[in-house]
This record gives structure tokens, sequence and C-alpha cells, in this order.
């Protein structure tokens, strides 16, 4: 009794080409070695040659008599080789949801979905923008307050610096818009607090 459904085995076929009696890009010898190696089987003994004499017949009667932890690892394993070789070649996967389907095939047989993909990257985090002048400029007032905090250099020069800022800080809220310029006002109160700490 077949192991895999037809659609499955359809599947299978997309992503490994075994109906033009090849797999992937293994050699007769490579094949043979990779399913000994990664599978622990004989790949071309006498119990997978019931529909041919291919690399593709093989593996075809292997999916449909072998015993469903082995074609787990079989799956598993000519994906992990079948990915390797679209990386290597910068290849985009032609199989659409391949990953996903598969990982289908394999929880139904018992075993544990693929790896993670390598080629996925976490979506970076959205940086504020500051595109308009008086966004820049709040940026560039908060960012030059929060180096104030880490100055090491004497207290008669963290004084001078501290003023500087506070000039910048007021000259601003002269021109800013009603808003922003509350808002520079509240902050303000906030700095004058820290002054000590600068002088």
């Amino acid at each position: 009794m077949a192991v895999l459904r037809p659609v499955e085995m359809r599947l299978l076929n997309d992503l490994f080409g075994m109906s033009s009696g090849w797999v992937l890009d293994f050699s007769n010898r490579t094949f043979e070695e990779f399913f000994r190696h990664e599978v622990g089987i004989e790949i071309y003994d006498d119990a997978y040659r019931f529909i041919g004499k291919s690399k593709g017949k093989h593996l075809s009667a292997f999916l449909q008599a072998g015993q469903p932890a082995a074609i787990v690892k079989a799956l598993t394993a000519l994906w992990e080789y079948r990915q390797d070789g679209l990386i290597s070649r910068g290849e985009k996967d032609p199989v659409n949801g391949g990953r996903e389907r598969l990982n289908a095939v394999l929880r139904r047989l018992g075993g544990r979905p693929l790896p993670p993909d390598p080629t996925a990257t976490s979506a970076a985090p959205i940086q504020p923008q500051h595109n308009s002048p008086i966004e820049r400029l709040l940026q560039e007032l908060e960012d030059e307050f929060a180096r104030l905090h880490s100055m090491e250099d004497a207290a008669q020069a963290r004084g001078y610096a501290f003023e500087r800022f506070l000039k910048k800080w007021f000259d601003a809220g002269d021109w800013m818009p009603g808003p922003l310029s509350d808002l520079l006002a509240s902050r303000s109160t906030a700095a004058s607090n820290t002054e000590a700490q600068f002088t």
C-alpha cells in the first residue's frame, strides 16, 4: 500500500524532478552515497527497482514502499540539499508554497517540520522618520541633551556645554509652531531641573 497520496507525489515530483528520471543534480554515485549517508539505505537495492532503473524511478519506488520514518528522513535531507543548491545559484524557489506543503506531508507521516529557512530574515524595526526641519531639530536637541548626561569633562566645561544647549533650545522655541513650542517649554522645565549636574 502506497504511503504517499497522489497529490503528495505530484508535489515531490515538482520539488525533486523525479518524472524526468533524474533527481536534482545527483549523479548515480552521489545519489547512492546521499541515501546511504542521510537515510541509511541502499537506494539501488532491488526492493526499489520495481518501477524502473533511473534515479527518479528508484526514488518513486522508495516513496511508495519505504517506511514512513525513512521517507521523512529522505524528504528532509533532499529538501535541504535542494535549498542549498538554489541559494548557491542565487535562484528563487520555482515551486510556490513548497516548504509549507512539504511540511504538511512530513507531519502527516509523523515527522518534524523542516528546519528554519536560512534565507528568511526578520523584519527590520521601523525607524522613526525625521523629515521636516522641526522634527530634525527636535531630534538633534534630544540627542545633544543625552550626550550632556554622558559628559565626563570638568564641571566648568560641562556648564558651558549646557549653556550652549539651553540657548539652542530656547532659540528653537521662539520660531516653532504652538504645539511644538509648548512641547519644548515643558521639556525645558525638566532640563532646567538637571542644570545643577553640569555647573
